[in-house]
Order: C-alpha cells, then structure tokens, then sequence
C-alpha cells in the first residue's frame, strides 16, 4: 500500500513523501516531543496492561498459557516490532494521503 500511494503521488506530482507525513520543519524540540509523546504511550500501555492483569485476577498458569501468543526469541521480537512501527507508519501514510486528496478518486 505504502509503494502504491507513493508511486502515485509521485505520478501525479502534487506532494512529496516528505509533506504527506509532516510539512512541519523537523528540529530538536519536534523530536524530543515525539520522543514524550512515545514514553507517555508506552508508560499507558503498562499501566492498562497491569490493570488488567489485576482485573482478570490471572493465575501464573493463565498467563503462562497466554505467553504462547507472544513473540519469544530475539528475532521474533524484532520481527514483531518492525511489523508492528511498519504497519502503523504505512496506515497513517496512505489513510493521510486518501483523505487529503478529497476522496475525488
């Protein structure tokens, strides 16, 4: 989907990569409030994730049983990450392009 949307915005010659993501300049202080807004997310994410652990009230067992879902090796670990930031990015590109564009197809 990224190659396809890309492709066509370089066909069409209306906007780069660069000012479908952000035309906004990038310094110092733009990625240091990236950088609070992703600490800020993964700290939400604990937190959830400990509630609802407590919530569920999960034995060692159950959870032993749920950790079959979850990536286990190194390489998993890092496929995982890459397909999930890939996914993500890829998502916000094209949906940020089509509603852009006007929806005039």
């Amino acid at each position: 989907m990224f190659l396809y949307v890309s492709l066509g915005v370089k066909r069409a010659r209306v906007k780069t990569v660069r000012q479908i993501i952000d035309e906004s300049s990038w310094n110092v202080a733009r990625w240091a409030l990236y950088a609070a807004l992703a600490i800020r997310a993964a700290l939400l994410w604990a937190v959830c994730g400990f509630a609802l652990r407590q919530f569920l009230h999960l034995s060692a067992a159950e959870v032993r049983h749920l950790r079959i879902f979850l990536p286990d090796t190194a390489s998993d670990k890092a496929y995982w990450a890459v397909l999930s930031v890939s996914a993500g990015f890829c998502e916000e590109f094209v949906y940020r392009e089509y509603c852009s564009s006007g929806f005039d197809g």
